[in-house]
């Protein structure tokens, strides 16, 4: 069923008393699938983030090798990846339906790969990125802003003060998809709703201010409706990146009306109370009264695969044990915004990928009858209180 107007599912979860997300970022389908069985349904857990499922650019050198980046190039739509194919994708999914969990994919719509590079991606498909040519799409280079929609000389973001040059010129160097052309936003709605079609019953928009809220808004009136657990039907539940920077000209709000927004800021303004002793004296005006947005709007969360690996703003992760399960703590108890706890891994440069084997393939998560992880670095810090590091 499509809506002919426009809606989308405010509250994560249809059960009263649960509205908590996990983030396994770069976990594979199957130990998802055992996650949502063994751990996530048993303790009423919402619902499941899962990184990226399309197809992406294999970035192999000598300096990175298979960083967690490439998930974020697009190469195709077809859901194939390091965390596995399509076929036990879906088997995740109705293992996690099967245990009342929902499952969120993570999508990267805004662009493709770097365009200096070509190659292939994890499904097999090759792509020419100096060309802007997706075969598998298929996209071609009449499908990404050029110098008549972005006016910078290299085509890429330079002044954050300027909403046109964000949204119409490329990030970090990525093919900026052209979503203005009708054609280009069916290839996209088509992926989406196939992943509905496998029962995924909402989408994290990627990097979603450096898209025109108008299209998206497009793109969205195009998606089916989610069969809840029920049996009923509900539009599919959608939040939005948003990574906040001083003196830009896009505000959060704007994709306020299209879905929640991820409030990047929460992590970094709870650690910075605690690392100053200030929580006593904040927890009484914690949220709008702090001058916060309002929380109807807002999912929650300390750090992701991006904040963690901000040395310039740090926030609280596992390498601080006590001090993640404060703020984690925190911010389960305290009713502000949709919460999201993260699960990732231990790692020593900041582009390594996922814990893997010499063939590159990833390392399975193993956990022992205690509830921690025993091989390759995997980190928690939903599970197991008062200890929450797998």
């Amino acid at each position: 069923m499509v809506v002919t107007s426009f809606d989308y599912q405010k509250q994560s979860c249809e059960r009263q008393g649960t509205d908590v997300i996990v983030q396994l970022f770069e976990w594979k389908w199957s130990d998802i699938a055992g996650e949502c069985e063994s751990f996530l349904g048993p303790n009423n857990f919402c619902a499941v983030q899962v990184s990226p499922p399309n197809e992406n650019r294999i970035i192999s050198n000598i300096t990175h090798i298979r960083p967690w980046i490439e998930r974020y190039e697009p190469v195709s739509y077809k859901i194939q990846t390091r965390s596995g194919n399509r076929s036990e994708f879906q088997n995740m999914i109705k293992k996690c339906h099967d245990a009342n969990i929902h499952v969120y994919a993570d999508i990267v719509i805004n662009h493709m790969t770097d365009v200096n590079h070509h190659g292939y991606g994890t499904g097999g498909s090759v792509y020419h990125g100096e060309q802007r040519t997706y075969p598998s799409v298929p996209f071609s280079g009449w499908d990404f802003h050029d110098k008549v929609d972005c006016h910078t000389k290299d085509l890429s973001i330079q002044n954050y003060s300027i909403a046109e040059e964000v949204r119409n010129c490329q990030l970090q160097g990525k093919a900026d998809i052209n979503h203005k052309k009708g054609y280009v936003q069916d290839y996209i709605v088509d992926y989406l709703n196939t992943l509905l079609d496998l029962g995924v019953s909402g989408f994290r928009i990627a990097d979603a201010k450096y898209m025109w809220p108008l299209e998206l808004k497009s793109i969205f009136l195009r998606l089916k409706n989610v069969t809840s657990f029920t049996g009923g039907h509900h539009r599919p539940f959608i939040y939005h990146e948003f990574n906040e920077i001083t003196g830009e000209s896009i505000d959060m709000s704007e994709y306020f009306s299209l879905g929640r927004v991820e409030y990047g800021k929460y992590g970094k303004d709870l650690t910075s109370v605690i690392r100053n002793r200030e929580l006593k004296s904040t927890y009484t005006d914690w949220g709008t009264t702090r001058g916060m947005p309002s929380p109807s709007n807002l999912v929650t969360f300390i750090d992701d695969q991006t904040i963690q690996r901000d040395i310039s703003n740090p926030v609280y992760t596992h390498r601080d044990r006590r001090m993640y399960e404060a703020v984690n703590a925190f911010m389960l108890a305290f009713p502000y915004g949709i919460p999201r706890v993260f699960s990732g891994y231990s790692y020593s440069g900041v582009m390594d990928g996922p814990p893997h084997h010499g063939d590159m393939s990833t390392i399975d998560v193993k956990i022992d009858s205690n509830g921690n992880c025993i091989l390759g670095g995997w980190k928690s810090n939903y599970n197991q209180p008062p200890g929450w590091t797998k």
